[in-house]
């Protein structure tokens, strides 16, 4: 079997970490031909710090399109150095909520408005004279990033700052993963069972490039399904590593009992099909959901029947993603259920009309990957496959490397 190699972006999630490290440093990392979220966060902290160092005379409002992880990293960044500022962005994320890290800023002093609805983006951040460390309680069971952007922030505060958790944590793995990234770069981070304690101290900037190296993986998680799906394929990724830090490596364990072969190498992973496949998969994804997609994907097109939990978070996502699979996927026979909590299926496949499949992707990143997975099986048509540059500009590249083991 032939081997393809694959080449995957650059950790999302840790680069977006270093971003924030750095401006907190005084000096933001510069990134060339990144993915979208990336470039928004990028660009609003360089022109933060063009104003505060006089290069501008008033601050811009920031506008971050469809990030998430920009509107809470920023919200959390520009109340801790103080700015006067409206940050905004899509419809979409203007009803994605961000009440409990507004509640959570308020209560160390910080003046965080609602510019138009209460609870939800557009923000109005002013600067105070009253913001310090202290201790805050947080909502843990609705995302990670509030956690992640009051971490990112705490050493920086007076006094640094200590987190208690309230609720079973939702991707606390991306959790463990800021603190890993602190750590590395010269912040010591404690847990005590519900509770963040961290100092007030400065990050050092000696760790940042070598970190900013490290490959997605939560955008290998598309490969090891198109493993799973087309058993005699041979993928190499690149500079992905089994002893990341980064939550979604633990797809490995998932896509194992769907056959995929593992192997670590020097300076990637190979993948390979033809291990023995489960009869049924049962999975908690709580710590991992972006990997919901490509694992419901992969085990329909494999005919075997799931029942995968702790998927409650993505309803707040780019898109309702749950909602997505049930309505898409049962266009190709797939007739998935989805309670709030869990999404199943039985394993039997209804019947479809023949000829070309029309999906939407409802203006998702992960939907638009994950659905293209469809096409090593059958004729799939995605309404709009450039959304994918939000987080891998060069994915269809890269599937387009598998054209021999599509469907004809």
């Amino acid at each position: 079997m032939s081997q393809v190699s694959i080449e995957l972006p650059f950790s999302k999630s840790i680069r977006a970490r270093l971003l924030l490290v750095s401006a907190l440093t005084g000096s933001v990392m510069s990134f060339e031909e990144e993915c979208d979220d990336i470039v928004v966060l990028q660009q609003a902290l360089m022109s933060l710090q063009r104003f505060r160092n006089g290069m501008s005379v008033e601050v811009p409002d920031i506008f971050v399109r469809h990030s998430g992880t920009a509107l809470r990293f920023l919200t959390a960044y520009c109340a801790v150095q103080g700015a006067d500022v409206v940050i905004s962005g899509s419809e979409r994320l203007c009803q994605r909520p961000i009440a409990p890290l507004v509640e959570a800023l308020r209560s160390i002093g910080a003046r965080v408005d609602y510019a138009i609805r209460e609870g939800f983006a557009p923000l109005k951040i002013s600067v105070s004279s009253m913001i310090q460390g202290g201790r805050i309680e947080i909502v843990a069971d609705e995302s990670s990033q509030y956690i992640s952007a009051l971490m990112l922030v705490a050493p920086y505060l007076k006094g640094g700052l200590k987190i208690k958790l309230s609720g079973k944590p939702v991707s606390s793995g991306y959790i463990r993963l800021t603190a890993d990234v602190m750590c590395k770069c010269g912040v010591d981070t404690r847990f005590y069972g519900d509770e963040i304690v961290i100092p007030q101290a400065g990050y050092s900037v000696e760790s940042l490039s070598p970190l900013s190296m490290e490959r997605d993986w939560s955008a290998a998680a598309v490969w090891f399904a198109a493993v799973a799906i087309r058993r005699d394929m041979n993928l190499y990724l690149k500079d992905l590593y089994l002893n990341s830090s980064q939550p979604d490596a633990d797809v490995v364990n998932v896509f194992r009992l769907l056959g995929v072969r593992v192997e670590g190498k020097a300076d990637g992973v190979l993948l390979s099909g033809g291990g023995e496949i489960c009869k049924d998969l049962s999975v908690n994804c709580i710590n991992n959901p972006d990997a919901v997609m490509p694992i419901v994907v992969a085990a329909c097109i494999l005919n075997v029947g799931f029942d995968i939990c702790g998927v409650q978070t993505l309803k707040s996502k780019e898109s309702d993603r749950a909602m997505a699979l049930v309505t898409e996927l049962a266009k190709c026979g797939y007739r998935l259920s989805y309670d709030g909590k869990n999404i199943k299926w039985n394993g039997v496949v209804s019947s479809v009309c023949p000829g070309r499949i029309f999906l939407k992707c409802f203006d998702d990143h992960r939907m638009a990957m994950s659905f293209a997975l469809l096409r090593l099986v059958m004729d799939v048509h995605i309404d709009d496959e450039s959304v994918v540059s939000k987080s891998y500009p060069g994915f269809w590249v890269e599937f387009d490397k598998l054209s021999s083991y599509r469907h004809k």
